[in-house]
């Protein structure tokens, strides 16, 4: 029982619209409600109370009678959806229930099972058990909807002053009233705006005021031991879920801190990394600085070089000059000995042995510029040995710094990325020296 108690007022029920006569079926399921559901309910509703002009002080000091609560705020029900709910619920948990099981009693049937053309009886007979013509109204409204829908009107037609009464609201042209109903309806309203009521009218309204009165106390009483432990229960879990709630964030603040200080170390460890970047950013600059000097020094030796390999081969070209020209003199020598040994035996012999004389002496010379101009050559190679020597030096030297150099970026630095394009740059270095007057490209 404390199951269906609690699904029950929990549930959302949709706005049920009876067509033409919402208002009155508001307005009934209103004058259904307690004081305790009325004023406590409309009190939370700040938004619909302004609507229907009524303020909160007003309702708290309960200056204003139910009627005239039911006659302001019917006509607006449906733009308080929370407070139409919470009449709905009530109604459903508290009432409905009680006229349900009297019905079913009577008919010794289910409700759903009785055929809508025996409506008319039992509506009188419930008048007779003086239930209220709102409660049968709100019945017709919620219980096998829509079907008892058309029940209502004619039930209203049927009972307009017991209606009035009830709600204070007086049924209009919606309904087809008979000139005996409408002047009934008439004087009611005269007795009620002057204060003035019958006197069996009010006894029947007090006591069927007490009797419903004394089954809503007997259905709370009921209700109220299953909804008590409906409500232990969730607050027991309510309870285990805030304790698991706290250890979960306990738990969490405790990785939230571990959190923190493992992004502290990695900030430092960043740090760390950027200083490291920075330092061999630093020394890749350096290196680069001495790699532009000895590219520029290597330009230069390999001019100086070319230069003195041109000097060479102009000295080698020159020399074999001079080794054609001996060669030449040598060959007239031959020549003019063979000529002045043929003219010794003659009367030029004495003429001929000063001409051999005269070009021995040449001879000799020329034999003297060659051994000249041989030992300038042996002392232009002395001098180029060592500029030689030099260039396999600077050689072996660029070897050296191009395997530094490459140990360097092959070591396990985390670089970041603004020192890529020089490596880069570095792959793409070349080194070119002119060793005899050729291009010799160094890698």
């Amino acid at each position: 029982m404390s199951k269906k108690s609690g699904k029950s007022r929990n549930k959302n029920y949709p706005y049920t619209v009876v067509e033409g006569i919402d208002k009155y079926v508001d307005a009934a399921l209103l004058a259904e409600m307690p004081d305790l559901t009325l004023y406590t309910g409309l009190k939370l509703e700040t938004k619909l109370l302004k609507k229907v002009g009524i303020t909160t002080s007003e309702i708290t000091r309960k200056s204003m009678t139910r009627k005239e609560i039911v006659q302001r705020v019917y006509p607006h029900l449906f733009e308080g959806y929370n407070f139409y709910n919470l009449c709905v619920s009530f109604w459903m948990d508290f009432v409905a229930s009680d006229i349900i099981e009297r019905i079913e009693k009577e008919q010794n049937c289910a409700i759903k099972e009785i055929a809508l053309e025996d409506w008319e009886e039992i509506m009188d007979w419930a008048i007779q058990e003086k239930m209220k013509v709102s409660s049968m109204i709100t019945l017709f409204r919620f219980v096998d909807s829509p079907v008892l829908h058309p029940l209502i009107p004619a039930l209203i037609e049927k009972y307009p002053k017991k209606y009035y009464q009830e709600t204070g609201v007086k049924p209009g042209e919606e309904f087809q009233l008979g000139e005996l109903e409408l002047k009934t309806l008439d004087e009611t309203e005269e007795a009620l705006s002057e204060g003035r009521t019958e006197e069996s009218a009010s006894d029947q309204e007090l006591l069927s005021g007490l009797d419903e009165a004394v089954k809503v106390m007997g259905l709370l009483k009921q209700r109220l031991s299953s909804v008590g432990e409906d409500y232990r229960s969730k607050y027991e879990a309510a309870h285990e879920q805030i304790n698991n709630l706290t250890n979960q964030v306990t738990n969490l603040s405790k990785e939230l801190k571990e959190k923190e200080q493992q992004n502290e170390m990695l900030q430092k460890h960043n740090e760390a990394l950027q200083k490291q970047n920075r330092d061999a950013k630093k020394n890749v600059e350096g290196l680069e600085s001495q790699l532009q000097t000895q590219k520029k020094e290597s330009g230069r030796l390999g001019t100086l070089v070319g230069e003195i390999r041109k000097e060479k081969d102009d000295l080698q070209q020159e020399n074999r000059q001079l080794q054609s020209k001996v060669s030449t003199l040598e060959q007239e020598k031959s020549v003019l000995t063979k000529q002045i040994e043929q003219q010794l035996e003659g009367e030029w012999s004495k003429k001929m042995l000063v001409l051999r004389m005269e070009k021995e002496n040449e001879a000799q010379q020329f034999e003297r510029e060659i051994n000249s101009l041989s030992r300038q050559v042996e002392e232009l190679e002395a001098q180029l040995q060592p500029q030689r020597t030099r260039i396999l030096c600077l050689e072996e030297e660029l070897q050296e710094l191009r395997q530094k150099y490459d140990q360097l970026f092959q070591q396990p630095v985390h670089v970041p990325e603004p020192i890529q394009d020089d490596g880069e740059d570095l792959e793409d270095f070349s080194l070119d020296i002119f060793i005899d007057n050729k291009p010799m490209q160094i890698k």
